[in-house]
């Protein structure tokens, strides 16, 4: 049997107020609304999230926080689950039944928790977008480049931030991240 292998796997990186740590054994599954399928959709994330869909550039939690829906456009969201498991389609069809599309992502990104109270400084050097907390608040979530890459920004908790890249770069990634947390130190 196969064991599933992460990106980043084993970063802990602690500088003076940012701590910069490799973010494993989550599932990441796709979720495509089909036309006029909104309200299929939100009547079914109420019964797990006790919310409808959510706007764009906003983000659910359930109560157990196991699992948390990213809404990145009209009809694109990302459902994160806290655990991985082999078949994170079946967890997601849970939720939403056959309401959507599915496609299990879970190996395609490679994600790193930014953390602590100078990682706006560290994460404000690379990213374009202003992060601070007045403009972008706990649960927001964007796309967009850091440095030459894309990544995928949740901002998890008050001077919490997860971010996601394509594995295919998760060294340049983890490069970028580090050398701008190195430089504000």
């Amino acid at each position: 049997m196969l064991d599933a292998k992460w990106p980043l796997d084993g970063t802990d990186l602690r500088f003076d107020g940012i701590v910069i740590l490799g973010v494993t054994r989550v599932s990441v599954v796709s979720v495509a609304i089909p036309r006029n399928g909104e309200a299929k959709v939100s009547a079914a994330l109420k019964k797990r999230f006790g919310k409808g869909l959510p706007v764009i550039g906003s983000s659910l939690i359930d109560d157990d926080q196991s699992m948390r829906l990213l809404r990145l456009g009209q009809d694109e969201l990302l459902l994160l689950i806290d655990t991985f498991t082999s078949d994170p389609v079946a967890s997601a069809q849970e939720v939403f039944g056959q309401t959507v599309y599915l496609v299990d992502l879970s190996d395609s990104h490679a994600m790193l928790e930014v953390s602590g109270g100078r990682c706006l400084e560290a994460l404000e050097r690379i990213c374009p977008l202003d992060l601070a907390s007045d403009r972008f608040t706990v649960g927001a979530v964007v796309r967009t480049l850091m440095e030459h890459l894309d990544v995928i920004i949740l901002r998890s908790g008050e001077d919490k931030y997860l971010l996601m890249s394509a594995r295919s770069s998760a060294k340049n990634f983890l490069h970028a991240v580090q050398t701008s947390a190195e430089n504000v130190s």
